[in-house]
């Protein structure tokens, strides 16, 4: 092939391919707005003006969500490739028409102390907190499920209390405060220890994995707690003495739990709490908003987007939360 037909061949592949590319935003525009329309979500471009669910502000978002869709939803919502005016609407739909996976979200976010301190209950408690009909507070809420908590290990003073992953021991002080129980909290990091010791001063921490805490002292706790953390249910029942109780909360499926306590535990109690989960991540989202100063900053934004889809997740029982109350007998 001479130098004069190569060129032409190369320009006429160019040509060819830039026709290619051109189409695939219109394209990807088609298939992204059916699929959302199949979800119930009407879609627009800002300049388009229409009344819609969802704002496209950037032409990316359609050639993302139609490669990536979890990533070009989650991280177009963040970056303000998309806005709208109803998030939690948008997320229900997209959840409940299983649209959106929620296998690509972490179940935790650090969201530094002084965030921390704006979201939560004066006990810290970065769990869900129990709503009964006569509860409207977060306070209230926490309070509520600590001294269910409490009722349901049958504490009174002078019992031994392993806290497995306390975090920064606000359930262990007010069990200390109101029970006078003698308490020991496992933390998974120094960070939690720091700043525990100046806000619950009573609370004794241990920095240490609870499999060797547990295996160096058999037999040495009366009840044990463990609030969403991974536990190792043998390691826990050679930490407890005979009769003893352990309460949990986390979102492990019911059939996983019960082959990994078979032979260490007796089941007494459960109780699908999924619904108050929701619930606080509501008031959360509330208190987290009210703490920024512009509502537009990346960090806030990621913020309002992971609070709203475990909010909705809890609430459709995408993902479970169970309390349990065990005994060793």
């Amino acid at each position: 092939m001479g130098l004069v037909p190569l060129i032409f061949y190369v320009i006429l592949c160019i040509l060819l391919l830039s026709k290619l590319l051109a189409m695939i935003p219109s394209r990807a525009k088609k298939r992204i707005t059916d699929k959302l329309s199949e979800c119930g979500i009407s879609v627009a471009e800002e300049e388009e003006n229409k009344l819609c669910d969802i704002v496209v502000r950037r032409k990316r978002f359609w050639t993302r969500n139609l490669v990536m869709p979890n990533v070009g939803l989650n991280d177009g919502y963040i970056h303000e490739d998309w806005i709208t005016t109803d998030l939690e609407k948008c997320l229900t739909r997209l959840i409940d028409r299983n649209y959106l996976s929620l296998s690509t979200f972490q179940r935790r976010m650090d969201l530094g102390d002084d965030l921390y301190r704006a979201m939560l209950d004066p006990y810290w408690q970065y769990s869900c907190g129990w709503w009964l009909p006569n509860i409207h507070s977060l306070e209230a809420a926490q309070n509520y499920k600590m001294e269910l908590v409490c009722t349901k290990l049958q504490l009174y003073a002078g019992l031994r209390v392993l806290d497995i992953g306390c975090k920064w021991g606000g359930l262990l002080q007010y069990m200390q405060e109101r029970y006078k129980v003698i308490g020991i909290g496992l933390a998974t990091s120094q960070e939690h220890i720091t700043l525990g010791k100046k806000l619950f001063p009573k609370v004794t921490f241990v920095l240490e994995d609870h499999r060797t805490y547990c295996t160096k002292h058999p037999e040495e706790f009366d009840r044990a707690v463990c609030i969403e953390h991974d536990i190792d249910y043998s390691s826990v029942r050679n930490v407890l003495k005979k009769d003893s109780l352990f309460l949990i909360e986390n979102t492990q499926p019911l059939d996983h739990l019960c082959g990994q306590v078979k032979g260490l535990f007796r089941f007494e109690t459960v109780s699908d709490v999924a619904i108050y989960y929701a619930r606080t991540l509501s008031e959360w989202k509330k208190r987290a908003i009210s703490s920024y100063t512009t509502l537009q900053s990346t960090e806030c934004r990621s913020l309002i987007y992971y609070l709203t889809v475990h909010s909705v997740a809890f609430a459709l029982r995408r993902i479970p939360f169970w309390q349990v109350m065990l005994s060793s007998s």
